[in-house]
């Protein structure tokens, strides 16, 4: 019996779709600076520039949010929880199934699932909504359960 699961956040499924809706607002305001400037303030095309700019920059904020996600592996030998963070980094955790416990962390501390085994944690799915949590460690215990019994 094995079990994986990725987790990602949500913002992933709609990045097209913001890299379309910022490439629109930047040519609105190029064509909004444009007509301004024809009627002589020329200083708006370049405010209507930097607001282009910061958006972007908030654009690639997400998009470099998008690149986290977490792998999680449960076999008869292995519990693994595979990190990847914004940046690129991974870490790995790996832990015994049979002596391996799953618990909530609450929402005001951020949300998420850790998993703890002789003496060392892994916390992982902060990003998760609570419904997803609930349902991850639902899908989890079923599998330590399988692996621990079977």
């Amino acid at each position: 019996m094995q079990l994986d699961i990725r987790l990602s956040p949500a913002v992933t499924k709609r990045l097209l779709f913001v890299r379309w809706g910022l490439f629109l607002f930047g040519v609105l305001c190029l064509l909004v600076g444009l007509v301004f400037m024809s009627l002589g303030a020329q200083p708006v095309l370049g405010f209507m520039g930097f607001e282009a700019v910061l958006l972007y920059a908030v654009y690639k904020y997400c998009e470099g949010s998008a690149r986290q996600c977490e792998h999680v592996t449960v076999s008869e030998k292995h519990f693994i929880v595979r990190i990847t963070d914004r940046h690129g980094w991974q870490s790995l955790a790996r832990f015994d199934p049979r002596w391996t416990g799953l618990r909530l962390v609450s929402h005001e501390r951020g949300g998420g699932l850790i998993v703890s085994s002789k003496g060392r944690t892994c916390r992982f799915g902060g990003f998760l909504d609570p419904v997803e949590r609930d349902e991850v460690l639902y899908l989890l215990q079923r599998a330590l359960r399988q692996v621990t019994v079977g």
